[in-house]
Parts: structure tokens; sequence; C-alpha cells
């Protein structure tokens, strides 16, 4: 693989990452928004209790993909950074 090729396919990668990144911040507000407004007639129930371990969760993953990996698979190459 040629270095121009190499650097395409890490652009790819990347965008990709952050495509999925900024999918699962918006999914994060979504849920936010939805806490916010089902807090007012379930507040501290089971639901509400599940919804903040989601939001946890998914939070968590958001920090977990800003991590930069120390090696990239794409396609059937793979190469370290």
């Amino acid at each position: 693989m040629d270095p121009f090729e190499k650097f395409v396919s890490l652009i790819k990668y990347y965008l990709i990452r952050f495509l999925i990144t900024l999918l699962r911040i918006v999914a994060l507000i979504c849920i936010l928004n939805l806490i916010k407004y089902y807090k007012i007639f379930l507040s501290y129930s089971l639901v509400y209790k599940m919804a903040m371990l989601l939001h946890i969760i998914i939070s968590s993953k958001i920090i977990d993909s800003f991590r930069f990996p120390t090696q990239v698979y794409f396609g059937e190459n793979s190469y370290s950074i």
C-alpha cells in the first residue's frame, strides 16, 4: 500500500469515527431531553434510573471513542500508527 492510499484510508477511518461519535452525541441529547420531559411525571422512578444508567453508558462510550487507536484496520489492510 503506497503512502497516499494509507493516508486516504486513515482519513476515511477518522471521518467514520467522527460521524459515529456525532451520532452518539445527538442520541445523548435526545435521551436527556426525554429525561427532562418525563422527569416531571416519573421523578426517581425505575424508568428514570434506567435512563440515567443508559446516559452513563453512552457518555462513557463517547469518551472511549475519542482515544487514538494504535492499530488501524481498514478492509484487508492493517497498520500501526
